[in-house]
């Protein structure tokens, strides 16, 4: 993977590790919003994509 001139490293993690990495309490608050609404909520029903919506 390539980064632009703005960035000096990048890595893969999990979201505890990128929890203890992030300097600023309102970068680890987004990271336990995308974690609650991403990947621990089951989506409502109307967002669900079905082979009849494509």
């Amino acid at each position: 993977m390539i980064i632009n001139h703005e960035h000096s490293e990048f890595r893969w993690g999990s979201f505890g590790e990128a929890l203890t990495v992030v300097p600023f309490a309102g970068q680890r608050h987004v990271l336990r919003r995308v974690k609650a609404e991403f990947v621990e909520w089951e989506p409502i029903r109307q967002l669900f994509i079905t082979a009849a919506d494509v």
